[in-house]
């Protein structure tokens, strides 16, 4: 399956331990449209067969990016 989604850059940062919880991803994409958004998700759930939380790098507010900041893993 050819994907055309453009990221920038994926960051994961991890908000629970627990095997089965979400994932939570931190993303900047080339062309940040709601479908590339959602078709991003979509496939990203798909191929880790669970629920995945995306947020926008620039929707995050400042107070909390020093805490992502130390959580984040770059992919």
């Amino acid at each position: 399956m050819q994907h055309q989604i453009s990221p920038n850059g994926r960051r994961k940062f991890p908000l629970s331990a627990n095997a089965e919880s979400d994932v939570d991803i931190l993303v900047e994409l080339a062309e940040p449209t709601f479908d590339h958004f959602m078709d991003l998700k979509f496939y990203l759930e798909e191929i880790l067969n669970r629920s995945v939380d995306l947020v926008m790098a620039d929707t995050v507010k400042p107070r909390l990016r020093p805490i992502i900041g130390k959580e984040v893993v770059y992919a």
